[in-house]
């Protein structure tokens, strides 16, 4: 909020800096959530299951 409605440009770096590890944790997150999707697929095909 302070560096968009105060124009604080001191938090500019702080907030990037932010931003790009909030990007590098979901970017892992939807590595692994597919992952989990692929298992459950693969599990929902299996002839016992059905």
């Amino acid at each position: 909020m302070a560096v968009i409605n105060k124009s604080s440009r001191s938090r500019v770096s702080a907030l990037l800096k932010l931003a790009s590890n909030l990007d590098e944790q979901i970017s892992h997150l939807v590595i692994r959530l597919d992952e989990v999707q692929d298992t459950l697929s693969q599990l929902m095909e299996q002839p016992l299951l059905r």
